[in-house]
């Protein structure tokens, strides 16, 4: 089994993490100091270098004032900024035939 930071869903919950702190209009620095943990305690967890437990989670969602269901739902709202954050473009190369 994989480990958990790298499942596709541990991403989509850490876009939206990092999007419900913008909308919340806070800075990586305000919530440290709102947990009493540094500033790249936010900043690890929202890149995924850092794993973040339940209660964690609990305590980031009571600051965003969002309902545990929007960081937990599997699909993302099209129009959310987590969505757009992890969309990735797809392109194809194609090397040029010399004449």
């Amino acid at each position: 089994m994989k480990k958990t930071i790298y499942r596709p869903e541990y991403r989509k919950l850490l876009a939206k993490l990092f999007s419900a702190r913008l909308e919340a209009g806070l800075s990586q620095g305000d919530v440290a100091k709102k947990l009493g943990v540094q500033q790249t305690f936010i900043s690890k967890a929202e890149l995924g270098e850092r794993r973040l437990d339940i209660f964690e989670l609990l305590d980031l969602i009571r600051i965003y004032k969002k309902p545990l269901s929007y960081f937990l739902s599997i699909e993302p709202d099209k129009k959310s900024l987590a969505y757009v954050l992890d969309m990735k473009p797809v392109r194809k190369y194609r090397r040029k035939k010399k004449p």
